[in-house]
Parts: C-alpha cells; sequence; structure tokens
C-alpha cells in the first residue's frame, strides 16, 4: 500500500470515528441551571468548616427515627425520593450528596476520600443535632455508612447496606 493510500485510509477512519463524537456531543449544562432544576423543594444547603457546601434534604415525620440515606457512585440524594415518599410517615429522613456528587460537588480539596465523606456525614449530624442514626448506603454510600459505624459507633443506630463496595477490615 503506498503512503497516499495509508492517508487516504488514516483520513477516512478519523472522519468515520470521529463522526459520533461530534454527533452526539452536548454541551456541560452549567452548575446554575441544575441547581435551579434539581434543587428546589426540600433541598437545602451546609456551609462546612471547609467553606465547602453541602447539599442535604431533611424530610419526613421530624419525631421519628433518623435515617440518614447515603448514595453510590455517580447518584445523588435523588437515588432515595421514591422510598422517602414511602416512608416519610413514619421516620426522619435525611439524604445528601456526598463530595464531589449531585450539588454538593467538588470540593476546594479534591477530597473525596470515604473519611472525607464520613466527615460530611458527621458534619450534616452535628448540624442537625442529631446524636444517632440509622445509615442506609446503597454501593459506594454501603461503603461509606460501613467505615462511619466503625469510627464512631455510638452514633450510628444500625445499618441498612445494599450492595455495599469496598469491605473494610474493622480492625
Amino acid at each position: 500500500m503506498t503512503l497516499f493510500k495509508r492517508f487516504i485510509l488514516a483520513l477516512v477512519l478519523a472522519v468515520v470515528l470521529g463522526m459520533p463524537s461530534g454527533i452526539f456531543w452536548t454541551p456541560d449544562t452549567s452548575f446554575d441551571d441544575m441547581q435551579v432544576k434539581y434543587g428546589g423543594g426540600a433541598s437545602q444547603f451546609l456551609v462546612l468548616a471547609s467553606s465547602d457546601r453541602l447539599h442535604y434534604r431533611d424530610q419526613g415525620g421530624s419525631g421519628g427515627e433518623v435515617l440518614i440515606f447515603i448514595h453510590g457512585t455517580s447518584a445523588s440524594l435523588h437515588t432515595w425520593e421514591p422510598l422517602i415518599e414511602r416512608l416519610g410517615d413514619r421516620y426522619r429522613l435525611i439524604s445528601l450528596d456526598l463530595p464531589g456528587h449531585g450539588l454538593t460537588g467538588a470540593n476546594a480539596a479534591r477530597d473525596y476520600s470515604r473519611e472525607a465523606m464520613v466527615f460530611s456525614i458527621w458534619s450534616l449530624m452535628d448540624h442537625l443535632s442529631i446524636t444517632a442514626a440509622t445509615l442506609v448506603g446503597n454501593a459506594l454510600g454501603g461503603s461509606v455508612a460501613w467505615a462511619a459505624a466503625l469510627d464512631m459507633p455510638k452514633r450510628v443506630r444500625s445499618l441498612v447496606l445494599l450492595a455495599p463496595s469496598g469491605a473494610l477490615n474493622p480492625i
């Protein structure tokens, strides 16, 4: 194959393989637009000691047992809305967007470790004057709930873990 034919073949492949990117590309949506769309209703924001903010919702009965819902990777507190609707008359239901997710978004330190996520739970509980709660976590959220229970067992009444990721060593 001649050099010219190789060049033409490479050019055709680049165009054919690049077309889906051009056809299906959409620009990022602005954070302000997302906040307007998803930050209404029961949404609230807590400014942490680090000046980062934490998006959360405090719903359900104020006198019931406290359940804190912790979502998985690439999700948000909206994951839990169907369940929250069903349990709202019996429990106080709190959901949050973990650091790096949903309307909580990025944090200044770019710390998305399990420890940083556990810290956000303790910060929220302190802000809401909650001494102990049941933690409900899915996937990453299950791993964070588990880590929280190991970190401060007296603040965790019980755990509900749905396919938790990353088994932790309790020792």
